[in-house]
């Protein structure tokens, strides 16, 4: 038998506790044999039994002489006073107390014998001897080749012995139970799996070893040289968004990236990086990539882009017609690089303009914005009236010839209505 429960638990039972006899368990897996004398009751107690490990218990009732046995041995015994109490009704059952009562043997039962006679000693040792097998169990391990590129490793164990439990150490680490271990992540560098074998009546053979080396060079994609990464930007630059993304890619298939953005720690990214909440200004990301045989780039790829929130301010000068012409021209410039955007007598759509400009017979002011190259446009354009200065007044009678434009107006802010 091999007990694993913690309550008392019967082997055998043939009537009550004051009539007839029990072979049971307590709750710290002690054996005991009990039988009910006219005197009372009597038992013999054994020491306790190891949980899952398999036992031959035997007790024998040679007149009022109860003994126990535990693998073929005699572990207690003790006479009774009396006559035993006996009744050809009485039940007897396997595994629990009654055929009635619940809570039966948590364990495993194996060749259940009973006898009309009590055996002799040596009966009872020969038998616990056809059980028992003294030879300890063998174990077999497969597992990886000697040398091996892989960082994970799997086993398969096996003995010629049946019910056989096994309990494995790695690397030197503490002994397990385990059935078909496997491991992940394991270093360069030699490894050994060690596994013990225990039968099922507890007889442990020494360990067995199982010896392997993890080195990445022997890999067929392994090659000295570190990756190399390529960042993609997904944003302009300069840029009037707060958010950035990128995506990111390596000379080697297998890769890890880690990122720092603005110089700050390397930390582990994704192929497609993000990021938002940036503040004005210049921005860089470095990346450094490393393959799976821990190489990384000793210098990292980095990327610069702008990000700009701030919109140019626009500075504007018409000019009427000189004399016998149909059109005046319109000058203007902007705080930053950039282009333009005009409307007429300060009506309809935006549209894009450059300087200098042509106006159209019958137009007699013209508004200006500047939008710079991230795309911000001055909130508060330029209007200036066709023939007004910079300052509001009156121009001076000479006014240059339409046929040839006038230079850009100095970066000086026209008035504005």
């Amino acid at each position: 038998m091999a007990p694993q429960s913690t309550g008392t638990r019967y082997v055998v039972s043939k009537g009550s506790t004051t009539t007839g006899f029990q072979l049971y368990l307590t709750g710290s897996r002690q054996p005991v044999f009990s039988a009910g004398t006219t005197a009372g009751t009597y038992s013999v107690v054994g020491s306790s039994l190891a949980s899952g490990t398999w036992h031959h218990l035997a007790a024998t009732l040679r007149g009022l002489t109860l003994t126990l046995y535990v693998d073929g041995r005699s572990v207690a015994t003790r006479v009774a006073t009396g006559s035993v109490r006996r009744s050809a009704g009485l039940a007897l059952v396997a595994g629990r107390y009654s055929p009635s009562a619940t809570g039966g043997l948590v364990g495993s039962l194996d060749e259940v014998a009973i006898y009309d006679r009590a055996l002799a000693d040596a009966e009872v040792a020969a038998h616990a001897a056809a059980g028992i097998d003294p030879a300890v169990p063998d174990v077999a391990i497969s597992g990886p080749g000697a040398v091996t590129d892989q960082t994970t490793a799997a086993f398969a164990l096996s003995s010629t012995k049946p019910r056989v439990t096994y309990t494995c150490s790695l690397d030197g680490g503490s002994y397990a139970a385990c059935t078909a271990p496997a491991y992940a992540g394991l270093a360069s560098g030699a490894h050994a799996l060690r596994v013990q074998a225990t039968d099922r009546w507890g007889q442990t053979a020494p360990p067995r070893t199982w010896s392997w080396t993890v080195d990445p060079k022997v890999a067929a994609d392994y090659t000295p040289v570190a990756p190399s990464t390529t960042i993609a930007p997904r944003v302009a630059s300069p840029t009037s968004s707060s958010d950035a993304a990128f995506s990111l890619s390596a000379s080697k298939d297998s890769v890890t990236f880690a990122c720092s953005l603005d110089g700050g720690p390397y930390l582990a990214c994704p192929p497609d990086v993000h990021y938002s909440g940036l503040g004005e200004g210049d921005h860089t990301l470095r990346v450094q990539s490393t393959d799976r045989f821990g190489q990384t780039e000793p210098s990292p790829a980095a990327l610069t882009w702008k990000a700009d929130r701030t919109a140019p301010d626009t500075i504007a000068l018409a000019l009427a017609p000189a004399p016998g012409a149909d059109s005046g021209w319109a000058v203007f410039a902007g705080t930053e690089p950039g282009r333009f955007e005009c409307k007429l007598q300060g009506a309809g759509d935006w549209a894009p303009c450059a300087s200098p400009l042509a106006l159209p017979a019958g137009v007699s002011s013209i508004t200006v914005r500047a939008v710079d190259a991230a795309g911000n446009a001055d909130a508060s354009p330029a209007t200036v009236t066709l023939g007004e200065a910079p300052d509001g007044t009156e121009p001076p009678a000479r006014r240059p010839s339409p046929a040839r434009p006038p230079a850009s107006p100095s970066r000086r802010r026209a008035a504005r209505p």
